[in-house]
């Protein structure tokens, strides 16, 4: 499989069940494996891994503030969801 666009990308990873707006978060599965690696998490580790989903999260805040995520239909709350 040759990926030749992002949007290709994008559709290929839809395969797998990765939603477009997943693909942003994709980075952070290395980085668990890497600090799971040795069998014990060490604190600095943990700091790496936090400061990542910092940075991750404000990326895709800025993001979705631009209007540049795009999103398919929300689902709808059920009843007992919703607190009825």
């Amino acid at each position: 499989m040759t990926i030749t666009t992002r949007e290709q990308a994008i559709e290929d990873l839809g395969m797998f069940g990765i939603e477009k707006p997943q693909i942003y978060m994709l980075h952070i599965i290395p980085l668990v494996e890497m600090i799971w690696a040795g069998g014990v998490v060490q604190e600095c580790e943990l700091g790496i891994l936090n400061d990542s989903l910092r940075k991750a999260g404000a990326a895709f805040v800025a993001l979705a503030a631009f209007g540049l995520l795009a999103y398919g239909a929300r689902p709808q709350a059920t009843k007992q969801e919703a607190g009825s």
